[in-house]
């Protein structure tokens, strides 16, 4: 008798916690862009950083009183206007310092993003309880690119992404987990007399480098010729190369030329490692 009355104390206590648990813990921070150059306007036209909200739950939920913050020392930065965000709607929130908080107008916090990374939170209106954040510090930015959560149509996954692609207002798709480091070239280019090795290197580590010494262009990790080791030229050669990793988008392509002038007067634009095309113009050495 003594165990059938704990088991009901437990499952009345389990209840309670569940009926307790506030109901706005299932508003997220899904996307935010912290250098957007031309990807969404505000109403004063103006390319402003901004803040994405999710009501992943099943219950409306009243913002007003909650906050925005960028720093955990100064919680109450920027105060929520009365909102209503119903069950599986979106709001964005302008980060552009212009702190605009009316009902039924665009919103705008008072503090702008930090594209080199800082915290970001959701905090509730008791001004303590934390419905989301990114800390302590989300990852470097890059413009145009927005970084958040992956969606799997409305639920929410626990992966955090970059979008090439941003949907401020809607669901997120795709997305990537970091960018590949450029490559380094052990030379640079420059004028040279005698045959002599490149090396080529990536920061990101199982990164694939891939390269080509004819000019032309490194699109996917198909393209070119895999980087094994040091590349020997002996004549005039334009060498171009990228990194490649699944999950990643990769790095930008990486291009030196490296002239040997004892070649000069002979070189044509048949000869390997001499485009024949410069930016859709004939090349004309």
């Amino acid at each position: 008798m003594r165990f059938y009355s704990l088991s009901v104390q437990l499952l009345l206590f389990a209840i309670l916690v569940v009926v307790a648990r506030p109901l706005g813990a299932d508003v997220v921070i899904t996307e935010f862009m912290a250098d957007n150059d031309n990807t969404l306007a505000d109403e004063d036209g103006d390319y402003s950083d901004w803040i994405e909200l999710y009501n992943s739950g099943t219950d409306s939920v009243d913002l007003a009183g909650w906050y925005l913050a960028d720093d955990l020392s100064v919680l109450s930065h920027w105060r929520f206007p009365a909102l209503v965000l119903e069950a599986g709607e979106f709001v964005v929130v302008f980060a552009s310092g212009k702190d605009r908080a009316f009902p039924g107008g665009e919103l705008h916090t008072s503090f702008r993003l930090d594209s080199s990374g800082e915290y970001l939170a959701l905090f509730q209106r008791d001004g303590v309880s934390i419905s989301h954040e990114y800390g302590p510090l989300y990852p470097p930015q890059r413009e145009n690119y927005s970084y958040g959560m992956g969606m799997q149509g409305q639920a929410v996954s626990v992966d955090r992404l970059y979008f090439s692609a941003p949907t401020p207002g809607s669901v997120n798709s795709g997305g990537f987990e970091a960018f590949v480091a450029d490559v380094v070239f052990s030379a640079g280019s420059g004028f040279f007399g005698q045959s002599f090795e490149v090396s080529l290197q990536t920061e990101t580590p199982g990164a694939a480098i891939r390269f080509t010494t004819d000019g032309s262009s490194l699109l996917d990790d198909d393209d070119g010729r895999a980087y094994e080791g040091p590349i020997e030229l002996s004549a005039t050669t334009t060498l171009r190369a990228a990194a490649f990793r699944d999950g990643h988008e990769p790095s930008d392509v990486m291009t030196h030329t490296y002239v040997f002038l004892s070649q000069v007067a002979g070189q044509t634009n048949t000869q390997p490692g001499y485009p024949s095309i410069w930016s859709g113009n004939p090349a004309d050495y």
